[in-house]
């Protein structure tokens, strides 16, 4: 069994969609991201393993009209190939 944890934090763009505006709505904007999870896999051999989870929780900060902040769980689970080193 292997346990593991990631974070991630950067910018990220919203094209093609409408964000509210007090001066109207754009079609674009920019804000921040930031990604925290982690998992486990059960090793089956050293190149092979099964994600039996994997947990992430996902805020960005786009104009909303409100609090301008978005909060997304994404939730996972598959088969993982190890390359050799």
């Amino acid at each position: 069994m292997r346990f593991f944890g990631e974070s991630l934090i950067g910018i990220v763009n919203g094209v093609d969609s409408v964000f509210p505006d007090p001066s109207g709505a754009q079609s674009d904007a920019v804000g921040l991201a930031l990604q925290i999870g982690g998992g486990a896999d059960l090793n089956l051999s050293r190149h092979f393993a099964v994600r039996l989870f994997q947990a992430d929780w996902l805020r960005t900060q786009f104009p909303n009209g409100t609090t301008n902040v978005q909060n997304n769980l994404q939730l996972d689970t598959g088969i993982v190939f190890r390359f050799p080193q």
